[in-house]
Formats: structure tokens, C-alpha cells, sequence
């Protein structure tokens, strides 16, 4: 339980949920936002979000691999920010909280996507 979360960690966790849902046709744009905020506060969060939005026209398409997507936005990032631990094991503040943060919003959202995802794939028995 006192394991530390990493940006990396969230996001890796993250990854294999939207690109389920982009399968099933969710948007691509809208799976990625939560990972935004996971830099709320560091200068690199604008080149991050803007890798995420944009392609040469200045929308990504929104069937584009999230993967590559990611590891491209990821790229931007000093690994310093994207491995230092953002939050204990015990998980962020509750959502709505007066201690939440977009950062807690942000991982919120991701592994409770990422737990989902896990979930599905256990096999039934």
C-alpha cells in the first residue's frame, strides 16, 4: 500500500483502456484529456497537450494510434517528471474534494479506466 505512483505509471496503465475504447469508437482526443492534468503545474504541460491535440492541420485525427500519440507526448516530458511519484498508493484525494487537484482528477480517472480494463480480462472461472 505504500508503493508511489509515477506520471509514467498512470499513464502506462492507462494506454491499453483507451485503446479498447477507440476500437469501440470513442473519441481519441477525449480518452487522452485526463492524461493532461497529470502535469497540472509543471512547465512542460502545455507541450505535452499540445502534442495530444494537435497534427499538422492542428487537430489530431481522431482515429490516430494512441499509442504513438502518447509516446510522442511522453517524449516531450523530462523523464525527472514523468518518474518522480506523484501520489502514494492510497490513491489521490477524493474527486470534489476540498483537497482534490486536477492531478487527482486526472489519476482518478485513469485507474479507475485501468482497473476496468484489468478487470475484463480476467479469465471467468
Amino acid at each position: 500500500l505504500g508503493e508511489s505512483l509515477t506520471r509514467r505509471d498512470v499513464i502506462e496503465r492507462y494506454v491499453p483502456y483507451c485503446q479498447r475504447m477507440q476500437e469501440e469508437g470513442h473519441d481519441t482526443l477525449e480518452l487522452l484529456k485526463p492524461l493532461a492534468y497529470l502535469f497540472h503545474g509543471l512547465p512542460e504541460t502545455k507541450r505535452f497537450r499540445l502534442i495530444v491535440n494537435q497534427s499538422g492541420k492542428g487537430k489530431r485525427d481522431r482515429t490516430d494510434d494512441i499509442r504513438s500519440i502518447v509516446d510522442a507526448a511522453m517524449d516531450a516530458v523530462s523523464p525527472e517528471n514523468l518518474d518522480a511519484p506523484i501520489l502514494s498508493r492510497e490513491g489521490p484525494a477524493e474527486v470534489g474534494s476540498e483537497n482534490a487537484s486536477p492531478v487527482d482528477s486526472a489519476v482518478s480517472a485513469s485507474m479507475q479506466a485501468a482497473e476496468v480494463e484489468q478487470a475484463s480480462h480476467i479469465p471467468e472461472g
